[in-house]
């Protein structure tokens, strides 16, 4: 008899499509994208959703009080302004100050709800039940591997 109904590669499999489903429509929804590399980026290991270590900042924001490093922000400004050159790059050392002094707008607004996501009804409710039509049809078929070595006294 089958104990253990679901694997860990049928686990992996849901959270992709939690990713795909979920967590980058969420993303975009916010109007985060600007590279790209973030969402290109997200994997599953295990039970786990890992993303980018600015992760937490899109989350959170970013508190005032240091300096950002230039050249994220030097692609950020040239693929979200459209800018390029010293012009980009100009742009981006002012960002970095406004960050500095101000944090990012996500962290003035008490945070993003990109996150979120993973907790909410309609995603706790689709991995319920990819889950459960997993476990049911592994269910099934040991009942019926079971019922066919059913022997009468």
């Amino acid at each position: 008899m089958q104990t253990d109904y679901i694997t860990e590669t049928e686990v992996e499999t849901i959270l992709r499509n939690v990713i795909d489903l979920f967590l980058i429509p969420r993303f975009e929804e916010l109007g985060m994208n600007a590279t790209g590399q973030w969402k290109d980026n997200l994997e599953v290991r295990g039970s786990s959703i890992w993303g980018r270590d600015y992760t937490n900042q899109l989350v959170y924001g970013r508190r005032p009080g240091k300096f950002a490093p230039i050249a994220p922000l030097i692609k950020w400004v040239e693929v979200k302004l459209g800018l390029t050159g010293s012009q980009a790059v100009g742009v981006a050392y002012a960002v970095n100050h406004k960050l500095k002094n101000e944090g990012s707008n996500y962290f003035q607004q008490g945070g993003t709800t990109l996150l979120q996501i993973l907790n909410e009804p309609k995603t706790l409710d689709y991995i319920t039940q990819q889950a459960s039509i997993i476990i049911t049809d592994k269910v099934k078929a040991d009942a019926f591997k079971q019922l066919a070595n059913f022997k009468t006294i």
